[in-house]
């Protein structure tokens, strides 16, 4: 965020039209003129792919800031439905038309009338997971019932693509069937507006993988609280880190492959706009980074560092790079044997502020 009149919000493929609500939250102090917890909205003037300006009220003057700001700032989509109707709740659809339908709090019950007002733009999760999943009149409500379908499906020679719709997505999915050979898994949401596609996890990971899975991930923001990982691999699963990723905040490591897992992450750049404890985690698993260019956002914070490799495992990162941004945190912890391989490259070439000293026979080279 800019201190400037008008401010001006920077973020990668944010996905907001004009007139979405937004809400700001920071780790320090923002600029005067934006209060966190307050909803604005993003307005016509200066609405680009990457950036927005926002205003106290619908179609409004654009908000000017100044001042002076700290910490890491993070804007979230926001909104409000009308009376009547509860975010989060099931509800059954009744009366259904081409384009419409009307719904009920129970099968069969009477249609809810809603009041007051209303603001953004609302995500309907119409699935249910007793359909097949084969079309949009078929879709299921979660991942999880998706990838257990999929489990039944000829993997050996054909792709198979799980789609997640623009939605926020709350629940874990468990990766766990198949062997690593035959043809490629993905689970894949919306590359072109990957914040458009939210997983967001409270005390789980986004994806937990194991039992010689291989899926690859596409076109969506991962976010952990409280704890959990975003992406956790382990007892020979085998995730890919495809093209338009974005990591969040996450309460432990974006990335963790623990024993026997691996993860790879090749010729597609990324984005990182949220702190984590780590972002790349080997604990008796390992990882390759190769042609990777992350795109840094917001100064995220690293509680424990960018890079850990611990145990006899192995981190690879070639032409492993900042496109854009920094980072603040201890760069790498490399102990019990583990090794990480930069071909050369400094440690200063990876997001952080301080570089860390391998111990206990760790090796960085």
């Amino acid at each position: 965020m800019t201190i400037a009149t008008p401010a001006v919000v920077t973020r990668n493929l944010h996905g907001s039209a004009s007139g979405q609500p937004v809400k700001f939250a920071t780790t320090g102090a923002l600029p005067t003129g934006v209060v966190a917890g307050t909803i604005y909205y993003v307005i016509a003037a200066g609405l680009t792919t990457n950036a927005f300006q926002c205003s106290a009220t619908v179609g409004g003057a654009a908000v000017n800031t100044s001042g002076a700001q700290s910490g890491t700032h993070t804007v979230e989509k926001t909104g409000a439905l009308p009376t009547g109707v509860t975010a989060g709740t099931v509800y059954y659809a009744r009366n259904v038309t081409t384009d419409t339908f009307e719904f009920a709090t129970a099968p069969g019950g009477a249609s809810i009338a809603t009041s007051g007002t209303q603001s953004g733009t609302f995500n309907v999760a119409t699935g249910n997971d007793s359909n097949s999943g084969l079309t949009l009149a078929q879709a299921l409500l979660t991942t999880q019932a998706a990838w257990d379908k999929a489990s039944n499906l000829d993997g050996g020679t054909h792709d198979i693509f799980i789609q997640l719709a623009d939605s926020v997505y709350t629940s874990v999915t468990y990766l766990n069937f198949g062997p690593v050979a035959g043809n490629q898994k993905y689970i894949q949401g919306n590359t072109t507006f990957p914040s458009n596609v939210l997983v967001s996890t409270t005390g789980t990971p986004c994806f937990a993988g194991g039992g010689r899975v291989s899926v690859t991930f596409r076109g969506m923001e991962v976010r952990t609280f409280t704890s959990g990982s975003c992406f956790y691999a382990a007892n020979f699963a085998y995730f890919t880190i495809g093209s338009g990723m974005r990591f969040g905040a996450c309460a432990e490591a974006h990335l963790r492959a623990d024993t026997l897992g691996f993860i790879l992450a090749q010729n597609f750049g990324y984005t990182v706009s949220g702190a984590a404890g780590y972002h790349a985690f080997c604990n008796g698993g390992s990882m390759t980074f190769s042609g990777v260019a992350m795109t840094v956002y917001g100064n995220p914070a690293w509680a424990a560092a960018f890079a850990q490799v611990s145990g006899p495992c192995l981190l690879v990162g070639y032409l492993w790079t900042i496109a854009a941004g920094s980072a603040t945190g201890t760069r790498t912890v490399i102990n019990g044997n583990g090794v990480m391989n930069l071909f050369g490259a400094a440690q200063s070439t990876l997001p952080g502020s301080a570089n860390g000293t391998p111990t206990t026979g760790g090796q960085i080279i």
